[in-house]
């Protein structure tokens, strides 16, 4: 456009000139005394500038068809652009949604894994009596929902969890369940990000409900508060746990944190896609009624299957409500179904 504007500039100095020119001449001639070609001068002059005229309109108008034409150019470039755009955006987000969609008909519920979801088809227990036999089958169940997001805003996502284990007399007549424990709660997560301190993930406080749903002599239950924090150091994971017992009137159990503790912590190491756990519990009395548990967990992949080998060992107090004072030495075999 610009080369174009300089090309019609030149032009138009040039016929302006040419009529200048010629206007001067008619001029000489009148002062000579030569009526007769100064006349034919002044005609020409006057026509030149007349051309002149017409030729500059002409461009100018040549011109603004020209602008005309790339303007509409531009905008068909434009629309096609922004269409082409809209189109991708649209198909983007059938895309997202049609996952969506199809994410939701897997899990309608929204429901995601909690703690560690396992079957051990065998396991063996020190405990054994007339009740009960040493081989037994034991698994967990452990889901969360989440359901509200932000309330305070900081981020924070508010959960319902369920946690269920049981211990399964496989071995004995009619194989009956010995004991359930069920752990409904509720708890909130607020996520940390500390630029100073990047190793602090995120702490959650909740109201955990802990009991086995027998009645008479056989029942246990209690509920507590508790607040628990989550660390993270390259494959490391370090997540202490405090909790207050909240006090009941009727009370099946009421030494149970005795044999439990106050606090627990979890330690865990990713290697490999392998995954190492150890649990301690300890009730902190430094005297002969110190007690409390430990228990290793070792998660390895099963080749390329996609599941994961499960192996489980326990040592201690209260690993379940029927048997928290007793003491208990156990190890068992199995599969993970899902992992968090």
């Amino acid at each position: 456009m610009r080369k174009l504007l300089t090309i019609l500039a030149s032009f138009l100095s040039l016929n302006a000139n040419n009529a200048n020119e010629l206007y001067k001449k008619a001029i000489e001639f009148e002062s000579k005394g030569d009526s007769k070609n100064a006349l034919i001068y002044y005609k020409m002059a006057a026509q030149k500038a007349l051309e002149n005229e017409q030729t500059r309109t002409d461009h100018i108008s040549n011109l603004d068809k020209n602008q005309n034409l790339q303007k509409d150019s531009t905008h068909s470039i434009w629309q096609q652009t922004t269409q082409t755009t809209n189109l991708k955006y649209s198909q983007n987000n059938r895309i997202i949604k049609a996952e969506n969609n199809k994410e939701n008909n897997y899990n309608i519920f929204h429901l995601e894994p909690y703690k560690v979801n396992y079957l051990l088809p065998i396991t063996y227990s020190s405990i054994s009596n007339s009740d009960r036999k040493h081989t037994e089958t034991k698994f967990q169940l452990s889901l969360k929902k989440a359901m509200f997001d932000n309330l305070f805003g900081l981020d924070e996502t508010f959960y319902l969890g369920y946690t269920q284990i049981s211990w399964w007399q496989i071995a004995k007549e009619s194989s009956p369940f010995r004991e359930s424990n069920y752990q409904p709660e509720i708890f909130v997560d607020f996520p940390f990000k500390f630029d100073n301190f990047e190793t602090l993930k995120s702490a959650q406080i909740g109201i955990l409900h802990d009991s086995n749903g027998k009645s008479g002599k056989d029942s246990r239950s209690w509920n507590r508060v508790y607040l628990r924090s989550v660390f993270e150091y390259g494959n490391f994971s370090l997540a202490p746990r405090v909790w207050y017992r909240i006090k009941d009137n009727k009370d099946d159990n009421p030494d149970i944190t005795n044999y439990k503790g106050n606090a627990d912590i979890e330690i865990s190491y990713n290697l490999n896609n392998m995954r190492f756990i150890a649990t301690i519990a300890n009730n902190l009395h430094f005297d002969k009624t110190n007690k409390g548990f430990f228990q290793f967990d070792f998660l390895f992949p099963i080749f390329n299957s996609g599941f994961y080998g499960y192996l489980q060992y326990f040592n201690g107090y209260a690993q379940s409500l029927i048997d928290y004072d007793k003491h208990e030495s156990r190890v068992g075999a199995g599969f993970v179904f899902f992992i968090r």
